[in-house]
């Protein structure tokens, strides 16, 4: 959910990312607003977009690459274009044993982006400006 009555998916197979407006009055998904595929990694079914979390601007979109490479994409959409950018990968420093991203939430008021990873059984806080908390998931933690 982007706001509004914006929403992105994604389809992780396709590596495709898709807008849409949707409505009370929406019964058949409508054409994408706006539409984004990146050719990674495309010979593996299971390692393309996994999640997906509001960033910082109204418009932006981050969006985790799930393995074979960990990647964190940043889109930011404007009225004229779609940009992309894999800047965030570095800035979230992430650990180097991090097995997958399962899943992504960005909290706006505090600025943290939280990375679930459920291979490693850990969630990772990040305030992407290379800050960084590992929490177990394991139990007794």
């Amino acid at each position: 959910y982007l706001g509004g009555n914006r929403y992105a998916l994604s389809r992780e197979r396709e590596r495709t990312l898709t807008t849409h407006c949707i409505d009370s009055s929406t019964t058949v998904l409508p054409p994408a607003t706006y539409s984004l595929t990146l050719d990674v990694n495309r010979h593996s079914d299971n390692a393309g977009f996994e999640g997906l979390a509001q960033g910082r601007g109204e418009h932006a979109l981050m969006v985790a690459q799930e393995k074979k490479p960990l990647r964190l994409y940043v889109t930011d959409q404007s009225p004229d274009a779609l940009s992309v950018s894999d800047s965030l990968t570095h800035r979230a420093s992430l650990p180097w044993f991090l097995k997958d991203i399962s899943g992504l939430h960005y909290d706006r008021n505090n600025g943290l982006l939280y990375v679930l990873s459920h291979e490693s059984d850990v969630v990772v806080v990040s305030d992407l400006d290379g800050g960084r908390k590992v929490m177990s998931l394991r139990r007794g933690h």
